[in-house]
């Protein structure tokens, strides 16, 4: 018939170098062509593109029409299930005529449900073709992660090796500096342990790397107290915790403590005003009634020192009504009627600073506070740095502990844990008694 293809398609390895897609007017034409059933009665009508050409020169094809050398145009059609066909000039003529025919709805219905299938078919390439694009770039980007992490990991391992370099060389100077000092005749100090900075950790995800290398937590520069003052810190904050309560004080808690040290709002320096002035309180009493109680061991005479004994009274509990008796006259003694008051009797908001320099300048560890006395003689205690403030109450908590209520309230405490510790001794003693009753019946009843 007319639409019957009446040169076979070639196998897909066709040879097209010799086909042309330029030089000739049909080319890039679209055409139509029926195709029959063996009634010779049109069912369908495909449509496609003139693509290519082959020149009678080169076609080597005879023309069954005329019988004489021709040319050869091929069609690709639209539905890939037809492929390409190869159509003589009066073939390609008819089929572009054919374009203006109107279809039958028989072949209309058929070409559109073709087309749908063609478009679904097409649709599903596309996915398969994006996707196999997605596993492509996901390849791609895996593959460069990969190197990168490669990349990263050498780096480390440059790094590591940098820094072990430069703590050993640092370590060598040590050495030879140590070795220096000794070749002097100089007395080299003690060999120190391992720096932590020198270490390798051995698991976590820092294996393999110096301590040096480990970053610092974040936050950890804004935790309190600073890790340089963490020693001078804890026992003030004990101090303050443990025996402010037993001293007749209320008890203080961490956020209390930090508070008076760190904050310079009004509450915050009131609050450290106050805590300091309670612990000169204790300090200068436990030192005045020492110093009364050395010299009531050098004079024999001394009526007050006898008293206090007598009633056994804590130096803590003396009222202000019998402490202006006990140094009520002068050294020299030239004007009986004179009264002395002690510095303890003294302490108040205005005074308890200059007794603290005081203090600072008659005691034996007074030595490393020299800077801190000469600033509390020149500034308000309120100007004090948070360190001034912490050095400032650990002395006043050191003195606090030569009082002899202090001491006695450490004792107490020290009694406690004992007895808490016996407790539990006796308690672990029933304990395994009881096992090894248990694992006798046991044996008895096997």
């Amino acid at each position: 018939g007319e639409g019957e293809s009446k040169k076979e398609e070639e196998a897909p390895e066709e040879d097209l170098s010799d086909w042309l897609t330029e030089g000739n007017e049909h080319i890039g034409k679209r055409v139509r062509r029926y195709v029959f059933d063996g009634k010779d009665k049109k069912v369908d009508a495909v449509h496609g593109v003139i693509t290519m050409w082959l020149p009678t020169e080169v076609a080597d094809y005879i023309s069954e029409e005329t019988g004489e050398p021709a040319s050869l145009w091929k069609v690709t059609y639209e539905d890939h299930g037809f492929g390409t066909e190869d159509l003589e000039e009066y073939e390609v003529l008819e089929a572009v005529a054919l374009l203006e025919e109107e279809l039958t709805d028989k072949i209309k219905k058929r070409i559109a449900k073709r087309q749908a299938k063609v478009a679904e078919a097409q649709k599903r390439a596309e996915e398969r073709e994006k996707a196999r694009v997605e596993r492509e770039v996901a390849r791609l980007e895996e593959k460069a992660r990969k190197a990168k992490q490669r990349e990263q990991e050498r780096q480390e391992k440059r790094e590591v090796k940098e820094e072990v370099e430069r703590l050993k060389a640092e370590q060598r100077e040590t050495e030879a500096l140590l070795h220096a000092e000794a070749g002097d005749g100089r007395r080299p100090p003690k060999p120190q342990g391992p720096d932590e900075a020198t270490i390798i950790l051995e698991s976590g995800p820092y294996a393999g790397k110096p301590s040096s290398m480990v970053p610092k937590p974040k936050g950890s520069e804004a935790a309190f107290p600073p890790a340089s003052l963490v020693q001078e810190f804890m026992p003030v904050f004990m101090f303050l915790r443990d025996l402010s309560n037993p001293l007749g004080a209320v008890r203080m808690t961490f956020e209390e403590i930090k508070n008076c040290l760190v904050s310079t709002s009004d509450q915050g320096c009131e609050a450290f005003c106050e805590v300091a002035k309670w612990l000169t309180d204790i300090a200068v009493r436990a030192k005045w009634f020492k110093e009364k109680d050395d010299e009531g061991e050098r004079r024999d005479d001394d009526d007050e020192g006898e008293a206090a004994a007598k009633l056994k009274l804590d130096p803590m509990d003396m009222t202000l009504a019998l402490g202006p008796l006990l140094n009520s006259r002068s050294k020299d003694k030239s004007n009986k009627d004179c009264v002395t008051y002690s510095c303890w009797q003294l302490v108040n908001e205005s005074s308890w600073p200059e007794l603290c320099r005081m203090m600072m300048q008659t005691s034996c560890i007074g030595g490393e506070f020299r800077g801190l006395e000469r600033r509390l003689g020149e500034e308000e205690p309120t100007a004090l740095t948070m360190e001034e403030r912490l050095s400032l109450l650990r002395f006043l908590c050191d003195e606090a502990c030569s009082s002899d209520k202090v001491q006695r309230v450490l004792n107490d405490k020290l009694k406690q844990v004992e007895r808490i510790m016996d407790k539990k001794r006796t308690e672990d003693a029933a304990i395994r008694k009881r096992e090894h009753v248990k694992k006798q019946k046991m044996r008895l009843s096997a």
